[in-house]
């Protein structure tokens, strides 16, 4: 933006926007440009409030937004899953992030908040609206007009500036909005114009050739309760040119020109109970009718406290920007799952099962540290065993795709890039990497529904038929003959080795639509590839919906509801009392005397 050198008084602001560009660009010492006091990793209401706070002084804003991992700001709409959130901030100010789509669905899925601040020359708000004048007068006080100064703070900064001392135009101008109270009623003036007069009248701040229509036609503002300028009847300024640069001597007058501060419009007249209503920002007395300072104040009151705004919406709000960094920040990344809520605290993160029993935990979600990072599981107690879900593949579920679609490393267990989808066992859900270098004791495969695929089954409720095998394992590769499984349920006797990882175990990645399975599986062949015949994993027609299924002992092969994969495991460097060793007791013994210390 091109800035006025001729005596205009700009260097404050320009000095102030200096000391934030270097705060936020290079590093200077000043309070952080975005703080985030509640930075939760996982949201499970459909609304949440991080407290986002920006530090700009006024003199900045703060473009971002919120989406997954295609969203940029070019392409984002009003809803997740890719929102605009400018200021961090939606309709009406509102600070709750709605995890919801613009159908009003909730959402799930991993996001991420991005920002970047673009320094201006002036006040501008959210909305892009830049404050010309601000005036905060208390009773009893003298208070002179600082013209030229740009005002730097929403209140009691205390001066004004107009158009010409920017370098702007009235083409620059889309509307112009008058504030103010008075301290002596509650109501509030609060109305925009967007005629050609007035956008003429903020270059010079001269009102000439007034026209009382022109107020009582303002667009009246949410929260306007004052009397005028919709009950206008009477103004100042009733001719002269209205380009002038200013009044001719020697003063603003009813029938000659004035200001935006000079009895620009009022009523003559009483409306209401209130005598002659009238707008004046006056504080020299030797004007007539000066020394006042009044917002919808009845002609003649005494002193008292008054505050006054008037802004400008330019039509091009980058001609204030002074700096605008190109690179987009990262503030915070979140994981909104409906119903994940951890027991416990990050900070007490479990790093293995052998911490979930030690603390006598129910089922539910829980932090888990492997060493390196934290990542929230699901924690299930299976007749007094307690097993962490590492897969789920559930036919009410769209997240994985059809037959052999699901031949892709992507849908390994512990797939490169984190987990995907919620950990819970009636949705589809891989852990991801954070159990790539886990210590495995146990590992289990838990499906239910079968020959039901209607939703009318489920985890928690109503399981139908089930399939359960039971496997000592230190890996999910190594295929572990039937013989030391424990199976609970009606399963083919060509179910003859169980691995934990069928998608891993198929070199080929060529397994059929029937074959093709996420997490755990039993097959025919030694070697553990799925694609050599497989019975525990094995739908009847799974090209038609997502899902499992299983052969029961008399060759019936069907769809199941869900299929899940657990495991037993802890971090490298535990152990799991799952192999009842003395080696692993010596080590449980000294974990717990160590925590209850």
């Amino acid at each position: 933006m091109r800035n006025k050198r001729n005596g205009a008084k700009v260097p404050a602001p320009l000095c102030v926007a200096y000391f934030i560009l270097t705060c936020f660009f290079f590093g200077g010492e000043c309070t952080e440009d975005v703080s985030i006091s509640d930075p939760a990793e996982i949201v499970s209401s459909p609304e949440f409030n991080f407290g986002i706070s920006v530090n700009v002084m006024g003199r900045g804003r703060t473009k971002a937004y919120v989406g997954d991992s295609s969203c940029t700001y070019e392409n984002a709409g009003d809803a997740l899953p890719c929102m605009k959130w400018d200021n961090f901030e939606g309709k009406n100010s509102e600070k709750m992030l709605k995890m919801v789509d613009n159908s009003d669905e909730m959402l799930t899925g991993d996001f991420e908040i991005k920002y970047k601040i673009e320094s201006t020359e002036v006040f501008m708000d959210k909305d892009e609206w830049v404050l010309l004048l601000s005036y905060d007068h208390k009773q009893g006080e003298i208070l002179p007009l600082n013209s030229g100064v740009a005002p730097e703070t929403l209140t009691d900064a205390n001066s004004h500036v107009w158009l010409d001392d920017l370098a702007m135009t009235s083409d620059d101008v889309e509307s112009v909005k008058f504030f103010c109270t008075s301290g002596q009623h509650n109501r509030v003036l609060n109305f925009m114009r967007s005629d050609e007069r007035i956008k003429q009248s903020v270059v010079h701040g001269v009102v000439a050739n007034n026209n009382v229509n022109d107020w009582t036609n303002a667009q009246l503002l949410e929260g306007h309760t004052a009397l005028i300028p919709q009950n206008a009847d009477d103004m100042w300024g009733r001719s002269g040119d209205p380009a002038a640069s200013s009044c001719p001597t020697p003063t603003q007058s009813r029938d000659g020109c004035t200001d935006l501060l000079t009895y620009p419009f009022y009523r003559w007249g009483e409306i209401n109970g209130v005598d002659k209503p009238i707008y004046a920002i006056v504080p020299d007395s030797t004007i007539p009718y000066g020394g006042v300072f009044m917002c919808d104040d009845p002609s003649g009151s005494a002193d008292h406290d008054t505050s006054h705004q008037i802004w400008f919406k330019p039509k091009d709000p980058s001609k204030f920007i002074l700096n605008s960094s190109s690179e987009w920040k990262t503030l915070h990344k979140f994981n909104v799952c409906p119903g994940c809520e951890p027991k416990n605290t990050r900070e007490d993160a479990f790093s293995g099962l052998v911490d979930a029993d030690a603390a006598d935990v129910e089922n539910g979600h829980y932090w888990f540290t492997n060493g390196t990072d934290t990542q929230i599981l699901y924690v299930h107690n299976f007749g007094g065993t307690r097993f962490a879900l590492l897969a789920s593949n559930n036919a009410r579920s769209n997240l994985f795709p059809l037959g052999t679609s699901k031949n892709n490393l992507n849908y390994v267990v512990d797939r490169a890039g984190g987990p995907l989808g919620r950990p819970l066992p009636d949705v589809d859900y891989i852990v991801g990497d954070f159990v790539s270098n886990a210590k495995y004791s146990q590992i289990k495969i838990f499906a239910w529904g079968y020959d039901s695929v209607d939703d009318s089954t489920s985890f928690s409720g109503n399981q139908g038929t089930t399939i359960e095998a039971t496997w000592n394992a230190e890996n999910l590769t190594t295929p572990v003959p039937r013989s030391e499984v424990e199976v609970v349920g009606s399963l083919h006797e060509n179910a003859k080795y169980f691995i934990g990882d069928a998608v891993r175990m198929d070199v080929g990645l060529n397994a059929n639509y029937n074959q093709a399975t996420i997490g755990g599986a039993g097959v025919t062949s030694n070697t553990g590839d799925p694609s050599e015949w497989l019975f525990l994993g094995h739908g009847s027609n799974e090209n038609d919906r997502s899902s499992e299924g299983w052969y029961d002992t008399s060759g019936n092969n069907k769809n199941c509801q869900g299929y899940t994969t657990w495991a037993r495991f802890e971090r490298p460097g535990e152990c799991d009392l799952g192999k009842k060793s003395r080696m692993c007791n010596a080590c449980y013994q000294t974990k717990r005397r160590a925590k209850l210390k």
